[in-house]
């Protein structure tokens, strides 16, 4: 029992084992929670424009949550993908697909068409959007031009 101040881990690497449990139904690859973090992130926009907003991120082992109430304007307004930058952590290299997402909000712009944001594989720090019109192609600059905030969620892992 601690009744006064933190449990501190005084060393990279080490956290709280929960070997003694051993009741994984899986393949089981860890019981060690070595990272906890909280903060913001700063969001960008790889291919040009200005963006703003308030964001949020938690780190819990090698989930990641990153949340974005985002402002932007001046996309670029070409044929290649559409993509917002600045995640906390790196996505795990070939693991976008065990993400989870959402979009929660959309000013100016009807994106009943676009699937949830997607984040971009192979150790980057970015995520995309998909169409959600059977073609399973991607938005591009040009199909972003009309969105002037965007409310966003995502969890996904990291290697960090």
């Amino acid at each position: 029992t601690i009744d006064q101040g933190n449990l501190v881990i005084g060393t990279s690497g080490k956290g709280i084992s929960f070997s003694a449990t051993a009741n994984s139904g899986g393949s089981m690859a860890s019981e060690l929670l070595d990272d906890y973090e909280e903060g913001t992130w700063t969001p960008t926009l790889p291919r040009g424009g200005t963006i703003s907003g308030t964001t949020y991120y938690v780190k819990v082992g090698a989930m990641v949550y990153a949340g974005a109430n985002m402002n932007m304007s001046g996309q670029s307004n070409d044929g290649y993908l559409w993509r917002i930058g600045g995640l906390p952590y790196a996505v795990k290299g070939s693991s976008h697909y065990h993400g989870a997402s959402a979009i929660t909000y959309s000013g100016n712009a009807n994106v009943n068409n676009w699937m949830s944001p997607t984040p971009y594989s192979g150790g980057g720090t970015e995520f995309y959007f998909h169409r959600n019109d059977g073609t399973g192609t991607a938005i591009t600059g040009s199909q972003a031009q009309s969105i002037g905030s965007l409310i966003v969620g995502l969890v996904y892992i990291t290697d960090s």
